[in-house]
């Protein structure tokens, strides 16, 4: 009676671009860009694909990058260039004591994701992404509805980006900013209320 889908790549099409690229006072956006496309060329993530192809579509040039390290739904850590770049989510700035850009509040009003760049302690610029929303995905909602299935979305994402997308396509339930070992957990919660849970995603 509950069908929970993955949001990246399974509701939405899996292939987000960088839209807009916010440089910190005093510092420069391909700089920025640049720093990021670096700590992220170690990820497999769909996010981190986009990055490094907007940094390569503009032709800058990316630093060599060590000592990469991921944690999922936080974001990732790499040495570039001597120092200490990360790139991630809310978590990661909650995790560093570091405050986001302000222009963050308006994209995530707008349903953007937002991806913080720090390089040591200090934020640097912030990446405005989109994922589109698969067409496919509408059609499948209202169907499970007719059916009379509720159908819930879960995601490492923030909230505000959850909540949009879930907007668009009508969907009951959000659980946001949840880690992936974190997602069974969340369909037992469910099952524990007596619901019968099916999960789609990887």
């Amino acid at each position: 009676d509950v069908v929970l889908f993955d949001k990246t790549g399974t509701l939405t099409a899996g292939r987000p671009t960088v839209t807009a690229v916010e440089p910190a006072p005093g510092q420069d956006a391909d700089q920025v860009l640049a720093w990021a496309a670096a700590a992220e060329s170690g990820s497999e993530h769909p996010l981190a694909k986009s990055i490094v192809a907007a940094a390569v579509a503009k032709g800058l040039a990316v630093p060599a990058a060590s000592d990469f390290t991921s944690s999922p739904a936080v974001g990732v850590s790499a040495t570039v260039a001597g120092a200490t770049v990360r790139v991630g989510g809310p978590r990661l700035l909650t995790e560093q004591h570091a405050t986001p850009l302000p222009i963050g509040e308006r994209w995530a009003d707008e349903g953007a994701i937002i991806l913080h760049v720090l390089r040591g302690d200090q934020v640097v610029g912030a990446l405005r992404l989109a994922d589109e929303i698969r067409p496919e995905s509408r059609q499948a909602v209202e169907a499970l509805h007719r059916l009379g299935v509720q159908v819930g979305m879960i995601t490492g994402d923030a909230e505000a980006v959850a909540a949009t997308v879930a907007a668009e396509l009508g969907i009951d339930h959000v659980i946001a900013g949840v880690r992936p070992e974190d997602k069974a957990g969340r369909v037992a919660e469910l099952q524990r209320q007596g619901r019968t849970v099916a999960m789609v995603g990887d």
